[in-house]
């Protein structure tokens, strides 16, 4: 039976075929010069005036290669419209940027045209104009379409289901005479009824999470554009021969763009595998999105269910932290995916810190994972994780120093932590201080949106200040002080006491944080604190850490109260009901997933070419000019007149190209390249490495000897950046591998 569901889903092939309509209120109306000529550079918009033409465009739009067709519906009273098909950023191999691909005036006698074109290249800023100086033209329905399927997403569909019920057939007969039955209402299950509903209920809490992303429809967030650009900034790079990527290909305007060498994208490689392999873009972040609530409620799991030695309050805590409205809104209403992505790793963080002080030493290692995981995620929330440890452990300084040495167990944590991430941390740090980045002239402020009522509601988002925590976890603090009250203190509950008096201290912090109670600008003033703090611009990024806290802290109020008593069950379904209950509200009011308000891969019309791939341009050298970068075509350029170029290829962060020129005698031979300048690009005349420099704030230029050569051009990882790579899968198999610890361990009996 799966097998055949499988089959079906492959041969779908309608899944995969380019098609998208476009009404006439979806066409811009602009004027224009007269453009009657074959030139398919951007144009340039002027007011209305007796010389200009009215102009009807749409786009830019990313298209794959392929064949196409095209059926127009329109209403002319004369022959003056003109329908122009081009690609601003086709690129020809003498140099010459932009092609025509339609040029065909319309009929006044006739109301539909229907035309095709071939696409021989990957195209991300396509245009479809009416050029007319007829007033009364009308552009009806307008339908583009592949001729044949574009993407390999039925494909992927098909190969996920198969996987899913291969490892679920995995999980529910490996070892299930091991597992450990359950009483559930009266009613003894055996351990592979236990697992099977365990597997459901896990499958259950990831679907309700994953709900905005398994629409027909995609609604936006934020941040979308930017984080999808991440992945098609990889991929193409990983295709022009990177890895790791450290130098994002085609973004920019083919500028490239060095977001890997200072934003965390491990985890990026998952969707970028998927589109190497021909997923489409969007179906590649929405896989992303949904592996992300899968590697949350997991290591959410594992985290409570160690922390709280019951399977079933790990499930239940591990739900409450999946569906967090808060959690939900960075994933999908902010898209601040680095940050959702840094919450996968939080409840292993804490876990960690609480089995180094509190509990079992022997854990470091879920410290390890989890401090990587937030590190390979988010630089800023890896800042806001380190101030956490660090008042964790300042706090608990008495139990570091004890008996039982767990100050060892620390050190090693870190250690192995700083060793493992030095791959990632080294060059950039390198990089910081060659460059002068442009995120370092940004004044610092932390910007603040809500006040406390922001936090009481079922997750509302009527207005953008609003990111609530959830009812549960709100109501965690009243019930976890009541029963710190009723509770009496003893050696066995000692550790879940100060445990969660700590978390709950920090949790409303955190909040208070977020709110107009709290100086800021004074904070900001502090010398050390202040320069940390600053950096996370938006107050509501210490609700990350909040969430963490306060579910921990309802760890505690289980641990103290709960467990063990017969309506203790109860309570844990009726917990994860009502936050599936506030999921749902935020999903309500805070989405809106209709076919009007959302995107489908065929319509998203995000490009590489725009300032939305680069955000808000921080790790691009200062003084260059994103805006000049984008507004004309990357050709190659030459201080001489006679400059001319043939057998012209780039894709990602490589080009080569063969040149001709008459070389002056009195005068600069220069050739600029149209890539983003940072250190380590490697340009090579005849095979012989040159000197690079940077020209014009942003390129990269070197000088030429020879009036005729062949050039590559291409960035390289230096041999230290190679060094620091090793030093961090060392470091990975020494902890993954348990030779050395067979090997001490032999040593010690003998």
């Amino acid at each position: 039976m799966l097998a055949a569901v499988c089959l079906w889903v492959a041969l779908d092939g309608q899944r995969d075929v380019y098609s998208a309509q476009f009404l006439s209120s979806q066409f811009g109306v602009r004027y224009i010069a007269d453009y009657s000529g074959q030139d398919a550079h951007l144009l340039e918009y002027i007011p209305q005036g007796t010389d200009t033409v009215k102009l009807l465009t749409k786009g830019p739009v990313n298209l794959e290669p392929g064949d196409y067709r095209m059926e127009i519906s329109y209403a002319a009273q004369d022959s003056s419209t003109v329908l122009r098909v081009f690609a601003s950023d086709y690129y020809a191999s003498d140099n010459t940027a932009g092609k025509v691909f339609v040029r065909q005036q319309l009929d006044p006698a006739q109301s539909v045209i229907r035309l095709e074109f071939t696409l021989d290249q990957k195209v991300d800023s396509m245009f479809f104009t009416f050029e007319t100086t007829d007033e009364s033209f009308v552009c009806g329905r307008w339908d583009v379409a592949s001729t044949t399927p574009v993407w390999t997403d039925r494909y992927l569909y098909a190969a996920c289901l198969f996987v899913l019920g291969l490892v679920l057939l995995f999980a529910l007969n490996r070892n299930a005479a091991r597992t450990k039955g359950c009483v559930i209402a009266g009613q003894t299950c055996d351990g592979r009824r236990t697992r099977l509903l365990f597997l459901l209920v896990g499958i259950c809490a990831v679907f309700v999470a994953s709900i905005p992303v398994l629409n027909s429809a995609f609604a936006e967030g934020h941040d979308t554009a930017f984080h999808i650009a991440r992945i098609e900034g990889i991929s193409r790079a990983m295709q022009s021969g990177q890895f790791p990527v450290r130098v994002h290909g085609g973004t920019l305007n083919d500028y490239g763009y060095p977001n890997s060498l200072f934003y965390p994208e491990l985890l990026l490689y998952l969707p970028v595998l998927l589109r190497m392999v021909g997923a489409s873009l969007l179906t590649a972040f929405r896989a992303f999105l949904v592996f992300l609530n899968v590697l949350t409620f997991g290591f959410g799991y594992i985290a409570f269910c160690r922390f709280t030695g019951s399977r079933f309050w790990g499930l239940v805590l591990a739900a409450v932290y999946l569906l967090n409205p808060y959690r939900l809104i960075c994933l999908y209403y902010r898209s601040a995916i680095g940050e959702a992505a840094a919450m996968v790793f939080l409840p292993l963080v804490v876990y960690g810190l609480y089995a180094i002080l509190y509990g079992e030493k022997k854990d470091w290692r879920f410290l390890v994972l989890g401090a990587t995981g937030v590190m390979q995620s988010h630089i800023l929330s890896t800042q806001l994780a380190a101030i956490f440890a660090a008042v964790v452990v300042v706090c608990s300084l008495p139990r570091l120093f004890n008996t039982e040495k767990r100050w060892k167990s620390l050190l090693a944590a870190a250690v192995c932590t700083a060793l493992l991430n030095v791959w990632f941390l080294v060059p950039m740090l390198l990089m910081i201080l060659q460059l002068g980045l442009a995120v370092f002239s940004r004044p610092q402020g932390v910007v603040i949106e809500q006040s406390l009522d922001g936090f009481f509601g079922f997750g509302s988002l009527q207005t953008a200040g609003h990111f609530p925590l959830g009812w549960v976890s709100l109501l965690a603090v009243p019930v976890y002080l009541l029963v710190r009250i009723i509770i009496k203190k003893t050696v066995s509950n000692a550790r879940f006491c100060r445990m969660g008096d700590l978390l709950l201290g920090i949790g409303c912090l955190c909040v208070l944080g977020t709110t107009f109670y709290t100086p800021w600008q004074q904070i900001l003033n502090i010398p050390v604190l202040g320069k940390l703090l600053g950096s996370i611009q938006f107050a509501y990024r210490l609700l990350g850490i909040a969430q963490v806290c306060l579910a921990f802290v309802l760890g505690c109020t289980v641990l103290l109260f709960l467990r063990g008593r017969p309506y203790a069950r109860a309570m844990g379904a009726g917990i994860v009901c009502l936050t599936v209950v506030c999921a749902g509200a935020f999903y309500e009011s805070g989405l809106r997933l209709s076919e009007s308000a959302g995107v489908t891969k065929s319509e998203y019309t995000s490009s590489l070419d725009n300032r939305l791939s680069v955000g808000q341009a921080e790790y691009i050298v200062e003084g260059a000019d994103p805006d000049k970068m984008v507004a004309q075509p990357p050709q190659l350029e030459s201080t001489n007149e006679t400059f001319a170029v043939s057998e012209l290829v780039r894709y990602g962060t490589r080009t080569c190209f063969s040149y001709t020129m008459d070389l002056a005698a009195d005068a600069e031979n220069k050739i600029a390249v149209p890539v983003t300048y940072i250190p380590n690009y490697v340009v090579k005349v005849n095979g012989q490495r040159v000197p690079v420099e940077k020209y014009e704030g942003a390129k990269v230029a070197f000088q030429v000897s020879a009036p005729q050569a062949d050039v590559t051009v291409e960035y390289r990882e230096p041999l230290t950046f190679r060094l620091c790579e090793l030093i961090s899968l060392g470091t990975l198999v020494l902890l993954v591998c348990p030779a050395p610890s067979f090997i001490y361990s032999r040593k010690k009996r003998k």
